[in-house]
């Protein structure tokens, strides 16, 4: 069993170390994939041909590049454009959850506006049936009202005045104080759930391509051009800011047949070798502190290893660049997938993990209730998170059983819950599930232990 890592070594700062000619590369590289990008989204999109050659050998010939560089700017370009695709997909998903919510919200205002006005009918009976004479009286009239509403009405008790969860109401006040008001607000509610329903469709009908890809993000442009606009920067810092955070990142991906999982990187122990897409030979003295010897054992295993280095800039402003590596992590191949003596289940919820131990016949051997902090400063929550993971996974290794997990869809259940409770909602996003669920998943790769998920709903069906 294997495991994709990207592990990052120490930092290069730019006033310490001379590596302009790397920056020259993270600006090529970057420009060269955003180029390639474009002429694959127009060729997708909008109709538009590719160059006669194969785009490795376009790339190869206009940007005079090796094989390596142009394989992985092409990979990196594809990889940008079949992203937006499975975007395109999510939204689409999204959008469709989105629009049944809002259609039940407006099934449930609709339903009660006709109740409302079923309710104006029976009072207008009533007050009619009261002007006449007592003898004519009709004593049986009823007011029909909706479920949750607290309104009724006894012609014996009170005969003029309708009884609800704050007191009795005259008739006339009931009328126009209270049904009238209500209908307005439901008409009011109702025609902007209708705007809203008809914008959905219209964005749904809208989803037909992806949108191409702002490189350096939309949120980040129009966040500096605010800055601009108000003059807290001056056009060289916005410049400087946008550059950095488009050329920030080159990657070369790994080759199985190299010697050192790369053809481009070189890693001997210590020593990083690798040349420039200019063809420069650079060597520097790199230290990989978290699971450095381990890479080390995948470059003997002639493993597939992807290296690259990312800009980046500290919190006194300092730049400095960062070398990173990716390969596949060897595990143990040992893992515990027996169920004879049973399992151990867990139920994720809102601040705790619920623990049942099990034998094979499903009898209760022990429980137990793992806290963590959601609620303090989000470093906090992370470190309270990964204890309590950390004993959930020792807890599992000592009983040799394996995992069963709750397997939930919360992306689903946050599109449908935008007229659910304010505490339901506040719940549902503060919930940290994915980072459970990677927590979970690094704990059973250390302890040796499969992960069985099971769907809640399938298995309520099937009790």
């Amino acid at each position: 069993m294997q495991k994709q890592v990207t592990i990052c070594s120490n930092r290069f700062y730019l006033n310490e170390y001379d590596l302009n000619t790397l920056l020259l590369d993270l600006e090529d590289f970057n420009k060269i994939k955003y180029h390639i990008y474009n002429l694959l989204y127009d060729n997708k999109y909008n109709g538009k041909a590719l160059p006669n050659e194969s785009l490795h050998l376009y790339i190869k010939h206009k940007f005079n590049l090796d094989d390596y560089y142009a394989n992985s700017i092409l990979r990196e370009a594809k990889g940008i454009l079949k992203s937006n695709e499975e975007l395109l997909k999510d939204y689409k998903i999204s959008t469709k959850e989105k629009i049944k919510s809002i259609e039940n919200k407006l099934k449930e205002k609709e339903l009660k506006l006709i109740k409302i006005n079923i309710c104006l009918e029976d009072l207008k009976n009533i007050q009619a049936n009261l002007k006449l004479d007592i003898s004519k009286q009709n004593t049986n009239l009823k007011l029909r009202t909706w479920v949750g509403s607290n309104i009724s009405y006894d012609y014996k008790k009170n005969k003029d005045h309708i009884k609800t969860k704050d007191g009795y109401i005259g008739l006339y006040s009931f009328e126009y104080n209270y049904l009238y008001k209500k209908k307005r607000l439901l008409k009011a509610n109702i025609s902007k759930l209708k705007y809203a329903l008809n914008n959905q469709k219209i964005k749904l009908n809208n989803l037909n391509k992806p949108k191409r890809v702002c490189f350096g993000g939309s949120k980040f442009v129009r966040e500096q051009t605010l800055l601009l606009n108000d003059k807290l920067i001056d056009l060289k810092t916005f410049q400087k800011n946008l550059h950095n955070k488009k050329y920030k990142e080159l990657i070369v991906s790994g080759r199985c047949d190299a010697k050192y999982g790369n053809f481009v990187f070189k890693l001997n122990n210590n020593l990083l070798t690798f040349s420039t897409m200019k063809g420069k030979i650079i060597s520097l003295e790199v230290n990989f502190p978290y699971l450095g010897n381990e890479l080390l054992e995948a470059i003997k295993s002639k493993m597939p290893i992807a290296f690259g280095y990312k800009l980046k800039v500290d919190k006194l402003g300092r730049t400095y660049i960062i070398f990173s590596a990716s390969f596949d992590r060897a595990l143990n191949k040992y893992f515990n997938t027996d169920i004879s003596t049973g399992i151990v289940a867990i139920d994720i919820n809102f601040g705790h993990i619920d623990l049942t131990n099990i034998d094979s016949n499903g009898n209760l051997i022990d429980y137990k209730t793992i806290n963590y902090k959601i609620t303090n400063s989000s470093k906090e929550n992370e470190t309270s998170l990964r204890k309590a993971i950390c004993e959930l996974g020792n807890y599992v290794k000592k009983s040799n059983k394996i995992l069963a997990k709750e397997n939930l869809n919360l992306q689903k259940l946050k599109d449908k819950c935008k007229y659910q409770r304010k505490d339901y909602n506040k719940m549902l996003h503060y919930f940290p599930f994915s980072k459970i669920e990677e927590y979970i998943n690094n704990e059973a790769c250390k302890n040796n232990f499969s992960i069985i998920n099971v769907d809640p709903l399938l298995y309520i069906y099937y009790r």
